[in-house]
């Protein structure tokens, strides 16, 4: 089964960037609308817009990406998570797509991000609609505490989808688990990738201090210790985010299976009681 998250994927600002491209611009009045996504857990842009994405596209083309960090697009090693690098992605987007002006619209965090595409490259932004968008302090409300304070289970995601929807008809069971198995992904890829960081600390290490050793022509304590050092610092990092992320991660999946099985003994239950009944 595929998943509907991903679409399509091009290069934007040098980013491997997970698109939905709906529409078509050429034969519709209203040009192209650009949609940014918010960033609360398991956001992304299928889980922002999947219901808006069929409707506007009838009017006109609707691009919707995954910002990075977000979402399925790339997580390029060392980047930095500020608004220079997405207003980057998103102009580099437009570029790639070869389109030269867009209605831009912003929900929370893609306001603010909206906001920035407007004031420095107004000329690419037709019209602008915000979203609950932030741009300017506020104090923080009880909902976003909630939102930014999220451990990652279903029963918070669906607490969470509560908080977001004025309609709570459009709080389904299929997007809380959606967006609960998106927000589990980062927690995925620092279980995977920590002790590999540690790995790479350490030959990075035993590497300078056979540097250091070429270069005095001795291996001398002095000379090994700042590599061995460094390489030890480097390993003990990678387990400390390693452990617990191993641990939470372990704690949650078996949660999720726990309450699964539940269901399915629910279910099973159910089916036998209302056959009975029938009888």
């Amino acid at each position: 089964m595929s998943n509907p998250e991903i679409a399509n994927s091009i290069v934007a600002a040098g980013i491997a960037t997970n698109y939905h491209d709906a529409g078509e611009a050429k034969v519709s009045p209203g040009g192209t609308a650009l949609l940014i996504h918010g960033s609360g857990p398991g956001v992304s842009a299928w889980a922002n817009w999947r219901l808006v994405i069929p409707e506007l596209s009838k009017r006109c083309r609707v691009i919707a990406p995954d910002m990075v960090g977000f979402g399925f697009s790339e997580r390029p090693a060392g980047i930095r998570y500020d608004m220079d690098t997405w207003v980057k992605q998103a102009v580099g987007l437009l570029d790639a797509l070869g389109v030269e002006q867009t209605d831009l619209v912003g929900n929370s965090f893609g306001g603010a991000l909206a906001l920035a595409i407007a004031i420095r490259h107004p000329a690419r932004v037709r019209r602008l609609v915000l979203m609950g968008s932030v741009g300017v302090p506020f104090p923080i409300t009880q909902g976003l505490d909630d939102v930014w304070g999220y451990v990652p289970s279903l029963e918070n995601m669906r607490r969470l989808l509560d908080i977001f929807a004025y309609n709570r008809a459009l709080v389904t069971d299929e997007l809380a688990q959606l967006r609960y198995e998106a927000s589990m992904i980062i927690l995925a890829s620092l279980v995977s990738g920590a002790p590999f960081m540690g790995l790479f600390g350490t030959v990075w290490g035993i590497m300078e201090a056979f540097g250091a050793i070429a270069e005095q022509g001795s291996a001398t304590l002095a000379t090994l210790a700042p590599g061995v050092s460094a390489a030890l610092l480097t390993t003990i990092a990678g387990l400390v985010v390693a452990i617990p992320s191993v641990f939470g991660y372990n704690i949650l999946i078996g949660h999720v299976k726990t309450m699964t099985t539940e269901l399915e003994n629910y279910a099973s239950t159910l089916a036998d009681r209302i056959e009975l009944e029938a009888k």
